[in-house]
């Protein structure tokens, strides 16, 4: 649906989540995903294209630190 709000296709789109069914649902529109894993131990979907920490999501990114 925001998708279509903001007219992108999913090429143009990362849907990034801490929800294995909800947010990686997004696989099945072609929607790259980053998977946050929040908790220590906390399985990766094996759907997941990209997952880790806030940090790495940063660094995947390319944005500058923070000062």
């Amino acid at each position: 649906r925001i998708m279509d709000l903001i007219t992108a296709s999913p090429q143009e789109c990362l849907m990034i989540g801490n929800d294995p069914v909800t947010d990686m649902a997004a696989v099945k529109k072609k929607i790259l995903t980053f998977f946050v894993s929040n908790k220590k131990g906390q399985p990766i979907p094996p759907e997941a294209d990209f997952s880790g920490k806030f940090s790495d999501l940063e660094k995947l990114l390319h944005l500058p630190k923070k000062s």
